[in-house]
């Protein structure tokens, strides 16, 4: 979905009359590109105005119900089509139910057994047969730091994180300081009380999440010991309506960039953008290419406009 509309923004946004739904498509990807966020920065809320799912991804796996689901905590309900195989490594998988209608909403993985699944919470109820996507929410898997149960999200502007799972796994080389390490190490005492270390789901609400910042607590197990490896399933971004104003002045400027430029030299014009009292201005570069590559050395990307979008940008390290 293009974070600018050609006419309805088009007086708002100073809009030149070449700035096509074609060209507004390409600058909102170009942004994007730019922004290292491929899923977008648009996500759409339930009808109880909890975020969901991030608009720009599509699902990666489809199953259905096998029956009714009322709403309640800890439902457990049959799938079909989904894969033995792979259970195990469902927990915390975030699944949206019934999308695009007003029963649709967001739910997670606590529990599995053969071919059935535990979620969290229902709020509403499901027909057997109702479609239940994966892959639609941003995952991120991390390592823990030693003795500090503390990360901060990749994404800027988490809107929810639906979902958490942490799992014991090897220390990090640096912890490595006795031969006999392994012997007593997290991962080995829950081998031996557990099986296998699996990913365990987390409290959402014991844990405590900054969206300004975006970092995360993540509480202990039930061993009393902070896990090594965690899986954190979230929503980043806004709404179209709370959309910041940098990200569609920004927008504006690469599609007017686009709208006055063609694949020859071309002169000295400027283009300008505003929204509110805030606006951009810059000259129009000297010579383009094509117009969906994106990137920072983009040149339909001035350097006012990476300024702007900055804020917004995926950390490389967090």
């Amino acid at each position: 979905m293009a974070y600018i509309d050609p006419v309805a923004d088009k007086e708002s946004l100073g809009l030149v009359n070449g700035v096509t739904q074609a060209r507004a498509d390409a600058a909102s990807a170009m942004v994007d590109g730019y922004l290292r966020r491929p899923e977008g920065l648009l996500h759409v809320v339930d009808d109880l105005g909890r975020p969901s799912y991030m608009s720009g991804l599509k699902p990666t796996g489809t199953w259905t119900l096998g029956g009714d689901i009322a709403p309640g905590e800890s439902v457990v309900c049959s799938v079909a089509g989904i894969d033995k195989d792979m259970i195990g490594d469902l927990m915390g998988e975030v699944l949206v139910i019934d999308r695009d209608t007003e029963t649709m909403e967001a739910v997670y993985v606590s529990g599995y057994s053969n071919n059935q699944i535990t979620l969290a919470s229902v709020k509403f109820a499901h027909t057997a047969s109702a479609k239940m996507e994966r892959g639609l929410v941003i995952l991120e898997e991390r390592k823990l730091p030693k003795s500090r149960p503390t990360i901060q999200l990749r994404r800027p502007g988490v809107a929810k994180v639906i979902s958490i799972a942490g799992r014991y796994g090897l220390p990090r080389h640096g912890d490595l300081i006795r031969g006999d390490y392994l012997n007593t190490s997290p991962m080995i005492v829950n081998m031996a009380v557990l099986g296998p270390p699996a990913w365990q789901p987390v409290n959402i609400s014991q844990a405590t999440i900054d969206s300004t910042t975006g970092m995360v607590w993540v509480p202990a197990s039930i061993l009393a010991v902070y896990y090594t490896d965690v899986r954190l399933r979230y929503v980043a971004g806004w709404t179209l309506d709370t959309l910041p104003d940098a990200v569609r002045i920004a927008t504006a400027a690469i599609a007017n960039a686009m709208a006055m430029s063609s694949d020859v030299l071309m002169g000295g014009a400027l283009r300008e953008a505003k929204a509110g009292d805030q606006s951009l201005r810059s000259a129009a570069p000297q010579r383009v290419g094509n117009p969906r590559t994106g990137g920072a050395d983009s040149p339909y990307l001035t350097p006012e406009a990476r300024a702007m979008l900055d804020p917004y940008r995926a950390r490389s390290f967090a």
